[in-house]
């Protein structure tokens, strides 16, 4: 009996999967083109320590009026490179990019093509470790 009941749910699970899946959901559609709308510029910009950073830069080809920034650094890549690649959406949603915003992509330090200085950052980072070692052991000490 326990047989039937397990071929049962497996099989109406099945079922139910080719379903879902030959259900077609309409996607919303969009008039809005970002390569007739935007200018895409890429710089690498220099931080204080002399680390430069990859950023790509969509500017609104409509330059009579101020536009807001919006800035938008990430681990994850600001792909896809090269000004003559546009990415298939801009902002948070669509609405930003109707607006107008101007939107500013970066790599974060160390990943794609934005360049870092690890030697500096690590030895900091150790000499930091180390004093804050030797404060714990001085604090266990006088216990």
């Amino acid at each position: 009996m326990k047989k039937y009941n397990f071929l049962r749910i497996l099989i109406l699970t099945l079922l139910l999967l080719f379903l879902v899946d030959s259900v077609q959901i309409p996607k919303a559609q969009s008039n809005f083109e970002i390569r007739a709308n935007y200018t895409k510029m890429e710089t690498s910009i220099p931080m204080r320590d002399g680390t430069k950073l990859f950023t790509a830069i969509y500017l609104p080809k409509e330059t009579s009026k101020k536009y807001p920034i919006m800035l938008l650094r990430t681990p994850y890549s600001v792909a896809p490179y090269g000004t003559d690649a546009f990415r298939t959406s801009l902002g948070p949603n669509e609405v930003f990019a109707k607006e107008g915003y101007i939107f500013v992509y970066q790599d974060v330090r160390g990943k794609y093509l934005s360049k870092v200085s690890l030697l500096i950052c690590d030895l900091i980072s150790r000499k930091k470790i180390h004093q804050m070692q030797l404060m714990k052991a001085r604090t266990l000490m006088t216990l």
